[in-house]
């Protein structure tokens, strides 16, 4: 369908953490640390990028199923990953995967 043919998206990805807050900051992690994470992991790496050039995508299509896996596994591998409950990849209102690992 249309969809083989080149096109863009502007994907929005949300990322759900769980797990014990700390007492004494009352956080379970600071949201700079996390805003920090997916900049440098996340968008750096997909932002402006023709995803089918990129080597997570090399032998799977660029799906939002298969970009919300490709996020889980590069999240799971930071400060953050013990705490990794579900991503969600929004391709539009109504076009949105769930991964929860």
């Amino acid at each position: 369908g249309k969809c083989t043919r080149v096109h863009g998206h502007n994907f929005e990805v949300e990322v759900t953490l769980s797990g014990p807050f700390d007492e004494e900051t009352g956080m379970l992690i600071n949201l700079h640390i996390l805003k920090k994470i997916m900049k440098d992991k996340i968008v750096e790496k997909f932002d402006h990028f023709h995803l089918n050039d990129l080597e997570p995508f090399q032998k799977t299509p660029p799906t939002i199923e298969n970009i919300a896996i490709v996020c889980w596994n590069i999240l799971e591998k930071t400060e953050i990953g013990d705490y990794l409950y579900k991503i969600k990849v929004h391709e539009n209102p109504r076009n949105i995967a769930v991964y929860k690992g």
